[in-house]
């Protein structure tokens, strides 16, 4: 994955805010629980063979198995939400973070789950762990974050299991689950349906293989959702409409900055104006390694946090995907310029 933006930001645009989200065309529903929950189980389909045809993407891999949730539990594209042909989406990540460890979940364990993947992802890594849920998310910014784990020698460290064109990855620790599309040689962008789906039905399997070794799930403590974008074709004043006002009319200064950096923490609401979701925004000049060497551009990265509820089944999870996604799409559409989207193709 990408190097994530440094959370903190000094920049003078940052900004605070209030989104309203939208479910099944009306206001979220739910209240803030931070108490986690238990998954409710439900049906997988397994697909083989390298003729399964996606929606304008790779497969998983080319010749492997790829599992897909039932009918109940599809995450659909909303009609009004916008929609770009070429969009400069470089990485998405779907996950869940739990309220503490599985107990007795060692590193061996994903060595084990692995077996059960291998066919889809058959290559693995070793990372170190990550300590703590993310720092934006507390709700209340007088409050510390939730749910920090103390380091310990013996907590283990992060596996990540990869597809064997290296575009997607699981990411597994005894308190967290991941799932990352990575873009690899202008590979397309799969589109969030199938993403949302293989997410679930990955982590059906990990419940299963928990449940056959005897290792009791904790409840979710916090779902995720983010989409970075890497754009090199456009300066960042170009694309972000924050950024549009930053030229200088002074002698002996060039009009435009040649690095910026641009944050903002959305707070997500109910239908009665409480909190209980944040959206992340950040933006970067940044500089990457390609295979011909280094690569000048800006990240644009949206995090979706959002603490989970007591339950979440086949309804209430891509009830949640899609409150992510619709928070994601149409920030990105209000926040970017008409020229950039003319680039991106955007088709409504």
């Amino acid at each position: 994955m990408q190097q994530r933006l440094h959370d903190e930001c000094d920049d003078s645009y940052s900004r605070h805010s209030i989104v309203r989200i939208r479910r099944r065309g009306d206001c979220v529903r739910r209240q803030s629980d931070h108490t986690g929950v238990q998954l409710a189980s439900h049906t997988t389909e397994p697909i083989r063979g390298a003729g399964h045809q996606r929606a304008r993407g790779s497969s998983v891999g080319s010749s492997t198995p790829a599992l897909r949730c039932s009918l109940s539990s599809a995450v659909h594209r909303p009609a009004d939400l916008p929609d770009y042909e070429v969009p400069p989406i470089d990485e998405v990540a779907i996950g869940v973070q739990l309220v503490s460890p599985i107990e007795g979940f060692v590193d061996p364990h994903a060595g084990l789950f692995w077996e059960r993947v291998k066919d889809r992802y058959p290559k693995a890594e070793t990372h170190p762990r990550v300590e703590s849920m993310p720092q934006p998310f507390a709700l209340n910014p007088n409050l510390p974050p939730p749910l920090s784990f103390p380091f310990s020698p013996n907590a283990g460290s992060r596996t990540f299991l990869i597809s064997d064109d290296d575009a997607y990855l699981l990411q597994i620790q005894n308190n967290r689950f991941f799932r990352n599309w990575r873009r690899r040689q202008e590979q397309e962008y799969p589109h969030f349906d199938e993403l949302a789906s293989d997410f679930q039905a990955d982590l059906l399997v990990f419940r299963s293989f928990l449940a056959d070794e005897g290792l009791r799930e904790r409840p979710i403590g916090l779902f995720e959702v983010t989409y970075i974008n890497w754009i090199a074709d456009l300066a960042m004043h170009e694309f972000l409409r924050p950024a549009s006002n930053t030229d200088l009319d002074t002698d002996g200064i060039r009009p435009w900055p040649e690095t910026q950096t641009w944050q903002a923490a959305y707070g997500c609401t109910n239908e009665t104006g409480d909190t209980v979701a944040r959206l992340n925004v950040q933006c970067a000049s940044a500089t990457r390694t390609t295979e011909s060497g280094f690569e000048q551009g800006t990240q644009f990265a949206f995090t979706f946090s959002e603490p989970a509820d007591p339950v979440i089944d086949e309804q209430s999870l891509p009830e949640l995907l899609t409150s992510a996604r619709r928070a994601i799409v149409r920030s990105f559409t209000q926040l970017t310029t008409e020229p950039a989207h003319e680039r991106w193709r955007r088709l409504q």
